[in-house]
């Protein structure tokens, strides 16, 4: 399982967001499945290391109670972007490309029936739709330019996972007619 270093900033980050949000420290332990005093260790960067779990948990339970859930999420990323080399990236990225050959993603038939209710309600075509993913425009531009980025599997751009989808029509068609239902 990953770790990840607990840094004085990343131990600082903890304590100031937790507080920030009024999160008992007790409900970070609970949540952990550890004591108070553990977390109090965590905080004060005397536990050098967690898992990638451990942190999910923790940023979890203490956006929770943040309007903004996303900027919390985001504080952590920020700070933990920085923090890993080049070869660590890579290896994460084989993994997570490990992960998406290994597992097909079950595709519930009530996905498939909102999503053709949209295209009839929003009038947008198959077409419309099948370009439009494969488009990639969430990507930046030079990404969606660059030739030399594999298709579909995951890759780093600017210290950020990206897909760059290039989506097959008869997979497409049979997703959207249910003859699907893994992707």
């Amino acid at each position: 399982m990953a770790k990840q270093d607990v840094t004085r900033e990343l131990a600082d980050l903890l304590r100031e967001i937790r507080i920030q949000y009024k999160v008992p420290a007790k409900d970070v332990a609970e949540a952990l499945g550890k004591s108070n005093a553990y977390v109090t260790k965590l905080e004060k960067g005397e536990i050098k290391s967690i898992t990638d779990d451990e942190l999910v948990t923790i940023i979890n339970t203490i956006s929770k109670n943040a309007e903004d859930s996303n900027s919390v999420v985001e504080r952590f990323a920020n700070l933990l972007n920085i923090k890993y080399t080049d070869e660590e990236i890579k290896e994460q990225l084989w993994y997570y490309n490990f992960d998406m050959v290994t597992r097909q993603i079950p595709i519930s038939p009530e996905l498939i029936d909102k999503i053709n209710e949209l295209l009839i309600t929003n009038n947008i075509s198959k077409s419309v739709l099948f370009d439009r993913i494969n488009s990639n425009e969430g990507l930046p531009e030079e990404d969606r330019k660059n030739d030399n980025i594999p298709l579909n599997v995951w890759y780093n751009s600017s210290s950020q996972l990206c897909i760059k989808l290039k989506l097959d029509w008869d997979i497409f068609n049979d997703i959207l007619n249910k003859k699907a239902n893994k992707s």
